[in-house]
């Protein structure tokens, strides 16, 4: 684990310069973009000191660790009317050990184009398409220990942000006062129409709880640093990203309402911002309702203000949730995110 710390604490600082380098062209494979979970756009997408659930893997690998007890999701994503995107989590905790294994796999497509030769012929249609298999580990270090939840499923009072998994989970979850770290190597893969291009990345996350502030979360990921795909002659560069955040709750018996921000710092092209804010309310004794707002200014250079509106809601009952976020992409379309979790 020291090593896999050493890795993260290089990864971590050789992003800021990179960040700085002029690369015009953009990065391939921006499926990586996209995101994973509906809570999460229903935020803003403002999720990496969040955290919660199989979704971390990608928001924040060292979040996983943050599980009481085994839990699956999936998501399905439509896109600007021809883009569809899936993403199937599973994350398995080891609270003895304060450790946490993750999986996931993600599929992006769209709809068919026309294959077209250089003489204006119609050759037939082809379908572009990535996947990406991502694996994770991360462990909890410091003064926080693990607790047993106990109490109605909704007893938020004077409980820190992460004590209490937002769904109810009565597993054993961390106080403040913990350094949480995680690693996560992916493959990757993408196909348009004949020509196929792969690569292997790696994302490491850091999630701090304060011991003097236990309301407060802090975290800091590197996103997509791996090796660079190459389609024809020249080789790509993955959309490498460094995001710091804060997220700050209020709880009180019954409800929960949680404050989120990050700064995302791209490979190339310029710094964004993402804001999101989440009302939890309990509804009898094994239910829930999630109300959610969120702002992300990435697009808003090229499609106007509104396209960095978000929102969503969520609701659960039992051992599974329900949540769905949207997000208007101006003259585009819109982004709609659904997804389903169970824990088991």
């Amino acid at each position: 684990m020291r090593a896999a710390i050493a890795l993260l604490g290089v990864l971590l600082l050789a992003a800021p310069a990179g960040a700085l380098q002029s690369n015009r062209g953009g990065a391939a494979m921006e499926f990586l973009r996209v995101g994973a979970g509906a809570r999460a756009l229903g935020m803003g997408d403002a999720f990496g000191p969040i955290a919660e659930g199989p979704n971390a893997i990608y928001w924040n690998p060292a979040g996983i660790v943050q599980n009481g007890r085994p839990e699956a999701s999936f998501t399905h994503v439509e896109m600007l009317q021809f883009f569809h995107h899936e993403h199937a989590a599973y994350v398995h905790p080891f609270p003895k050990s304060r450790n946490a294994i993750a999986f996931s796999a993600t599929l992006f497509t769209q709809d068919k184009l026309d294959l077209v030769s250089n003489t204006n012929q119609l050759l037939g249609t082809f379908a572009p398409h990535s996947e990406a298999y991502t694996f994770a580990a991360a462990h909890a270090f410091g003064a926080g220990d693990t607790v047993a939840d106990s109490g109605s499923l909704y007893d938020f009072e004077d409980r820190p942000i992460h004590e209490v998994n937002r769904s109810g989970d009565q597993g054993r979850n961390f106080r403040a006062g913990n350094a949480m770290v995680g690693i996560a190597g992916k493959f990757l893969t993408e196909t348009l129409n004949t020509r196929k291009a792969t690569a292997f990345a790696v994302d490491g996350g850091l999630l701090l709880r304060p011991e003097t502030i236990p309301e407060l979360a802090l975290s800091a990921v590197i996103r997509n640093v791996g090796s660079r795909p190459k389609f024809r002659e020249k080789r790509e560069v993955l959309p490498t990203e460094l995001s710091l955040g804060a997220a700050y709750s209020n709880s009180g018996e019954g409800r929960r309402f949680i404050a989120s921000f990050e700064a995302g710092i791209p490979f190339y092209g310029t710094p964004y911002g993402k804001a999101g804010l989440e009302y939890s309310a309990g509804i009898g004794s094994v239910g829930f309702m999630s109300f959610r707002a969120g702002y992300k200014s990435i697009s808003v250079p090229a499609l106007g203000g509104i396209s960095g509106i978000t929102a969503g809601v969520g609701f659960g009952l039992g051992r599974i949730d329900f949540d769905f976020g949207f997000q208007p992409m101006a003259e585009l379309g819109e982004v709609y995110r659904g997804s389903i979790g169970i824990r088991f």
